[in-house]
């Protein structure tokens, strides 16, 4: 994990709101409507209550479990899997201390939330295979240091259930939670997304 300075020694991030256009929400709805829910209640997340602030959780909770696609962390340069096109951010969380941008995944790889780019995925892709995924990552992402889409909305969740708290406590509680141990695999992902989101929020 990266080093912290004394300006921000322990890292800590404040979730303030979700930046979304009611177009995007309406067509996010079309294809996960979990996601559309929770951006609803997040987009005005500084007027919410406190009971609509534990509903917004609760359906965040609910995008990490969704079968389709996955919002990820997006980075300039990504690409659609499916035409070739640039993705732009279908939203952005706005933080204290900077501002996270996700995208649509799907396999781990980048994809417009359309129809036809989500519904014409697997005849562009079709080796699915983990040597054909991370080619395919190479060709059309250029930053290939991110954590997984699901991790993402995994630390999403947290962020609208505890603002505010720092990203080593947040890492010591998730690895608190697991009592039997996080496996090799998750360890490294979850170290992506403290490098990923504390260069994005201190150094971006």
């Amino acid at each position: 994990m990266a080093a912290h300075d004394h300006d921000h020694a322990h890292g800590e991030v404040h979730f303030l709101f979700t930046e979304v256009t009611d177009g995007a929400i309406a067509q996010v709805r079309e294809t996960h409507a979990p996601l559309a829910d929770a951006l609803a209640l997040a987009q005005r997340f500084a007027t919410l209550t406190d009971d609509e602030k534990k509903d917004a959780a609760a359906k965040q909770a609910l995008v990490e479990k969704h079968e389709g696609w996955m919002p990820g962390y997006h980075a300039d340069g990504d690409r659609c899997a499916t035409c070739g096109l640039p993705t732009l951010p279908l939203f952005i969380d706005k933080l204290q201390e900077g501002e996270l941008p996700y995208a649509a995944f799907q396999r781990g790889l980048p994809v417009h939330a359309t129809r036809a780019c989500l519904d014409g995925f697997a005849k562009a892709r079709p080796d699915a295979s983990p040597r054909g995924l991370d080619k395919a990552r190479r060709d059309i992402m250029r930053d290939l240091d991110r954590p997984t889409p699901r991790l993402s909305q995994f630390f999403r969740h947290d962020l609208l259930a505890h603002p505010p708290f720092g990203l080593e406590d947040w890492a010591e509680s998730v690895a608190g939670a697991n009592e039997e141990g996080l496996g090799r695999s998750a360890m490294k992902d979850m170290e992506r997304l403290l490098r990923w989101v504390h260069q994005r929020l201190f150094h971006g």
